[in-house]
């Protein structure tokens, strides 16, 4: 989604492809921190970590209001282990209960979350048990 009022420079109700040209250019300048007009990898990386941190942000007060059961405004592992992750996706995973996992338990899991979007399904669940 964009934010249609600044978008809409001068105010008249209506966002021309100038104004949204304008603004994309803005963006660009802002995040061109050598000034040369181009966008390396490291300035465009920079310019995503921006825009993502807000999100980042807000996912860790919502994560320690959730877990903190001590008050302290930390997570120590045992109230990490206490929610929903890594543990969770691997008692799915062990089809057998026998709490472990075998390469064919997650192979079949992996073909059965294929795609599946978020919420611990799909490519996005594996990367739980990335370090």
């Amino acid at each position: 989604m964009f934010d249609f009022d600044a978008l809409d420079a001068d105010g008249d109700g209506k966002v021309t492809k100038a104004e949204l040209e304008a603004a994309r250019a803005s963006r660009v300048d802002n995040a061109d921190a050598d000034g040369d007009g181009l966008l390396s990898s490291e300035e465009l990386t920079a310019l995503h970590a921006a825009r993502m941190m807000p999100r980042i942000e807000a996912k860790t007060r919502r994560m320690i209001e959730m877990f903190d059961a001590d008050g302290d405004g930390k997570l120590s592992v045992s109230e990490l282990a206490a929610g929903p992750g890594p543990m969770m996706v691997f008692d799915r995973m062990d089809a057998d209960g026998d709490g472990t996992l075998t390469a064919d338990e997650a192979a079949q899991a992996g073909s059965k979350w294929h795609g599946h979007g978020r919420g611990g399904h799909g490519p996005h669940g594996w990367r739980m048990f990335d370090r």
